[in-house]
């Protein structure tokens, strides 16, 4: 009979297969508007390698990986588990990851997908080291009834997701958390932290307040947590005084119902809390009809979560046809080559576009109402009305569902960043002749 082992193992394999072929085909031709050559991700660099005790688990078995040294100062933590593993990872490891040598794959077992090595962090996670708290059916504690056991277990791996990444890379400049359907933007984040000092003690992510931990009764009493699905990233400063106390952290709030907010009560304790600046910017959603899509097309996202694997080749193409230009993939990037290259010309009957409209006005037709929203440059997104009305929106916002006969849509040249757009020539000046 063939091993439950070797069935995943073949699995992701296969999975594998069809990402690469998928990724080709998406990258050099299926659309005109997202062809891209693989030039500026994979660039032309020695392949680095790590030198260190985590030489072992580097994921370059299948994939022809070239690794850049650029991306030395960063360390990931990709957080799976038994049952998404060999569908997820495989995406991820072909596309943001292909050129990290530091990553660490963990979850609830040991996994090899391939060449590649998931480790378990939480099985025997109270006997390792000075840790020697566990029930006596060899269980993990948990702390409330109706909570699934997955979601238990997720929670006991990242404070030793992180000491692990420590142990492993004590010398590197960022530490990454992300779970195994997020999308990393890297060129995006480090246009941001390029400027800032490792050796301090920073702790970035979207933030969120909690109760039912640490003693915490209150929103707002307790420290914010970087939520761990859009990505939590720690400096070396912060990682080393939270390594000092994280074997007390995973005791004392082995408890606490989520793991994101462990690894903020215990930099709490190592006196380091969430810096805010880039909230806005891990989002927890993917680019699509669910995502409030800012009013500034120019700014940039950092990650997005809860992505298929169809989302994740194209938000790679996007960056490697942007990183071509050498500056950050902006949303109005994102949204051209996915919302735009999905849902262009499409009006949605029987949905409503949230948010104020700047105007309305009356139309014969929804075909016509998206027309007027068109010939006004202040226009991203209209909603027609049964009774004629017209409203017009500046805002891309989440599409709803509604039982009354509304349709909507949005005007995909109308959410640019004009920084983006090629400048006309100048006219050529004539000089007369004397």
């Amino acid at each position: 009979m063939i091993g439950i082992r070797n069935v995943k193992t073949l699995i992701f394999l296969l999975m594998a297969s069809y990402c690469v072929v998928s990724i080709v085909l998406y990258v050099t031709g299926t659309d005109k508007n997202t062809t891209t050559k693989n030039t500026s991700i994979a660039r032309k660099t020695p392949t680095t390698t790590v030198t260190n005790s985590a030489q072992s688990i580097s994921h370059n078995g299948f994939i022809n990986n070239k690794y850049n040294s650029k991306w030395n100062k960063y360390v990931v933590g990709l957080k799976t588990s038994t049952d998404t593993a060999a569908a997820r990872v495989p995406i991820q490891l072909l596309t943001f990851l292909r050129h990290i040598s530091n990553v660490y794959f963990f979850g609830d077992s040991v996994e090899e997908l391939g060449d590649t090595k998931v480790y378990d962090v939480v099985h025997n996670l109270y006997k390792d080291g000075n840790l020697s708290v566990i029930d006596v059916n060899g269980q993990l504690s948990t702390s409330k009834n109706g909570v699934s056991n997955g979601w238990i277990m997720d929670a006991h791996k990242n404070l030793p997701g992180f000491k692990k990444l420590y142990e492993l890379y004590p010398d590197r400049d960022w530490y990454l958390m992300l779970d195994d359907d997020t999308y990393l933007l890297f060129e995006n984040l480090d246009s941001e932290l390029k400027d800032l000092n490792p050796a301090e003690p920073y702790y970035f992510g979207a933030y969120f307040s909690f109760v039912g931990c640490g003693g915490i009764k209150n929103h707002g009493d307790g420290p914010d947590f970087a939520h761990g699905g859009s990505g939590i990233v720690v400096s070396r400063g912060a990682l080393q005084r939270m390594i000092k106390v994280i074997d007390d952290c995973i005791v004392d709030y082995r408890t606490c119902w989520a793991g994101d907010v462990r690894v903020a009560l215990c930099l709490r304790d190592a006196n380091v809390t969430l810096d805010r600046r880039f909230h806005g910017r891990f989002i927890n959603a993917e680019p699509d009809v669910d995502l409030d899509w800012p009013d500034n097309p120019c700014s940039y996202p950092l990650t997005f979560h809860h992505l298929k694997p169809k989302t994740i080749y194209e938000l790679y193409a996007t960056e490697n046809r942007v990183n071509k230009e050498n500056r950050p993939t902006n949303y109005a990037d994102i949204f051209k080559s996915i919302m735009a290259h999905q849902h262009e010309g499409g009006i949605q009957d029987n949905t409503d576009i949230k948010g104020y409209p700047f105007a309305q006005t009356r139309t014969i037709n929804k075909e016509k109402c998206k027309d007027v929203c068109r010939e006004n440059i202040k226009c991203r997104a209209y909603v027609y009305d049964e009774n004629g009305i017209c409203w017009l929106k500046g805002s891309i916002q989440k599409t709803n569902s509604v039982e009354q006969s509304r349709s909507s849509g949005f005007i995909t040249n109308n959410y640019i960043c004009e920084e983006n757009e090629p400048k006309p020539a100048p006219t050529p000046t004539i000089s007369k002749l004397e």
